[in-house]
């Protein structure tokens, strides 16, 4: 009896050892360690021979061994072990563009010394690229303007990086981001633009406009930038050209928003079914849909 009880304890050791006490996520023994090795196949050459252009994206495998001491949760976001692979965007200076790049999951758990191999297993990273932020490429092979290092995180608490990790980084180019236009908007009318309107009858509702060109639009001045609209038969043709003007209120600098203000509408004086077109037009300079910039289009019924 004394001799079944002995084997009994070694075999309790063993699976204890073998399994940790908590299920197959293994804990970390005393601090955590953060470390990986990256295996990548021709990765470099996909970056350092191409030219991304300003806010692609596209998707990258990558392989990772985890040299630490606890297991990656792959799919729980609340687990205190939960890491994703992402990336960070520098330029060729090693200057910061862009700290947080999108998040990949891995395939599975990565238990400490598990390999994911960038053509068995890989993590699928889906990367963008900012659209702006770089200087121009030089005009030679390795005159590269950008950098991307791929990395671990583990959310809320720290980049791999950050305490003592290697990154995979590449060097690479990025194109230089095209000018935007110089008058440029996007509208809304909060769904506000009513559908029945009586003939010559007017109507005010909260509107609102976001500056997406290079100008500034100035309230007052001499040019002053009003919002406005067209109407339009169910033909296309123009009925009304010169809607009622409609004062920003405040300057609006490029990538900045009106905030809400009221405008008003008149409809035309004939029923019939019409479109409105909304549009922002710098007195005596342009209207901005003649130089490219989309109107924002409802139907309205006159009675």
């Amino acid at each position: 009896m004394k001799t079944i009880s002995y084997l009994t304890l070694v075999l309790v050791v063993l699976v204890a050892t073998i399994l940790p006490l908590g299920g197959t996520v293994a804990k970390a023994k005393g601090p955590e360690r953060y470390d990986m090795t990256w295996n990548y196949g021709g990765l470099s050459d996909v970056f350092e021979g191409s030219t991304f252009r300003p806010g692609a994206t596209f998707t990258v495998r990558l392989g990772v061994t985890n040299q630490g001491n606890f297991t990656w949760n792959a799919k729980d976001h609340q687990h205190p072990h939960h890491i994703h692979l992402s990336y960070r965007w520098y330029d060729h200076k090693g200057n910061l563009v862009q700290r947080d790049g999108l998040r990949s999951h891995f395939p599975r758990d990565v238990a400490p010394g598990v390999k994911l191999h960038h053509f068995f297993d890989p993590v699928e990273v889906t990367v963008k690229v900012p659209k702006s932020g770089f200087p121009p490429a030089g005009p030679g092979p390795y005159d590269y303007n950008a950098m991307i290092c791929f990395d671990l995180v583990r959310e809320g608490v720290t980049w791999f990086s950050w305490v003592g990790a290697s990154p995979l980084c590449f060097s690479t180019k990025v194109e230089k981001a095209p000018e935007p236009p110089r008058y440029s908007a996007v509208y809304n009318d909060h769904n506000s633009t009513p559908s029945i309107m009586a003939a010559g009858s007017k109507a005010s509702f909260n509107f609102g406009v976001q500056n997406t060109g290079a100008a500034t639009w100035n309230r007052g001045g001499s040019n002053p930038v009003h919002i406005s609209y067209h109407w339009y038969d169910r033909r296309g043709r123009v009925v009304v050209w010169d809607g009622l003007r409609t004062k920003l209120p405040k300057d609006v600098a490029p990538g900045e928003g009106s905030g809400t203000f009221t405008i008003t509408i008149k409809a035309p004086s004939t029923p019939g079914t019409y479109i409105i077109k909304y549009d922002m037009v710098k007195e005596g300079v342009t209207w901005f849909s003649w130089v490219g910039s989309p109107m924002r289009v409802r139907q309205v019924v006159v009675r």
